[in-house]
């Protein structure tokens, strides 16, 4: 089941924890569209005959294009791909650029799903992590496309930030899970090197939350949504039964993937190949029929670590079957010994021939595949 990715690098502002490829300056949005339309008229092959299930426009804020440049964008990608009937369109938005007007242009184009980035429904949690909208606007945004036929509404939200408290992250949680949406994907505020909030952090001008009380917020992340009817699928995401990412599932499966766009990534199971970060030298590497990617071939010891990286992170685990018909005796034998004693401490559950997180492994699944990858 193969999917798109295009990256849409555009920001009015940027937050403090953002380490994206991102752009404040929008001087070059149109010609960076057209760039990226050329990519897609030259690269389509990447795939070959593969049909596309899923399309996804990411960013960045997709939502701040002006409603021609989306139109053409829709257009290329259906004229120069097998897209499915029954496909996940997704578009990311930001609450305040999802207007009544915005929200009905973007019913009239192929999208049938919105990903909001929320990130807290607590105004002081907002403005300290320098977004564009406040608790109200995202609330109203949500409930203002489900009216308007979004069915399928999917919002991030972040924990973890140095201001927040126990107590504002349950009403954040409490007052989302009240809303219309059907997927969450809420992850812990990281400080990635370049970021505003790294460099206060480096500089002693902020202080992260205690690993101990991050942890606390990751367990009622994941008691609140299971008393809402939300299933843990993955780490950080959670949904209602039938509405998984469809997208974001593929990267976990193993499925082609085609990226578009200054930094986007494609993966077709033999190379994964990278697009350059840097806006400019992007569009003029297009506009002059220049190579835009770098590229890697990847060996069987990296196939065996994405592998178990992606199938881990999800509640379906790792089928030993299938670890071993891809990757032999000797891979097989390396992870199931490795796994033995994670098993015995009572983090990995084994249940016919697939070994997968529990609660507890979850907690510390970042060691546990560590200890499973092959170095």
């Amino acid at each position: 089941m193969a999917g798109l990715y295009i990256h849409i690098p555009f920001c009015k502002t940027r937050c403090g924890y953002c380490d994206f490829h991102t752009s404040t300056g929008l001087n070059l949005m149109r010609p960076l569209v057209s760039a990226i339309i050329k990519e897609i008229k030259t690269r389509s092959h990447f795939s070959e005959s593969e049909m596309l299930h899923t399309v996804y426009l990411g960013g960045g804020t997709p939502s701040l294009l002006p409603d021609d440049l989306l139109n053409d964008l829709f257009e290329t990608i259906y004229s120069e791909f097998n897209i499915s009937d029954t496909a996940e369109i997704t578009i990311e938005a930001n609450p305040d650029d999802l207007t009544s007007d915005k929200i009905k242009f973007f019913r009239s184009l192929p999208v049938n799903r919105l990903s909001m980035g929320v990130q807290s429904l607590i105004d002081g949690e907002l403005k300290f992590m320098n977004r564009r909208h406040n608790a109200q606007q995202a609330i109203d945004a949500i409930e203002n496309a489900y009216n308007s036929g979004f069915e399928n509404l999917t919002i991030d939200l972040i924990y973890g930030i140095p201001a927040q408290t126990m107590k504002s992250w349950a009403y954040t949680l409490d007052r989302a899970l009240k809303l219309p949406v059907k997927h969450l994907s809420s992850y812990s505020l990281m400080y990635e090197k370049g970021t505003l909030f790294y460099n206060l952090v480096k500089n002693n001008r902020m202080q992260p939350m205690a690993d101990e009380s991050v942890l606390e917020m990751f367990a009622l992340l994941i008691d609140t949504t299971n008393k809402a009817g939300f299933q843990q699928y993955e780490i950080s995401n959670f949904s209602i039964p039938g509405w998984e990412s469809r997208h974001n599932s593929s990267y976990w499966n193993g499925s082609i993937y085609r990226g578009v766009g200054p930094s986007a990534h494609s993966y077709n199971g033999k190379t994964r190949q990278w697009n350059i970060a840097d806006n400019a030298a992007y569009i003029k590497a297009i506009n002059n029929h220049e190579s835009c990617f770098e590229e890697e071939i990847l060996d069987i010891d990296t196939q065996y670590n994405d592998y178990i990286i992606t199938r881990m992170r999800t509640m379906k685990g790792c089928n030993l079957s299938e670890l071993l018909e891809l990757f032999g005796r000797e891979k097989h034998d390396y992870f199931v010994k490795n796994a033995q004693k994670f098993i015995q401490s009572g983090n990995l559950n084994v249940d016919n021939h697939i070994i997968r997180l529990n609660r507890s492994g979850i907690f510390i699944s970042d060691h546990i595949m560590s200890d499973l990858m092959f170095v």
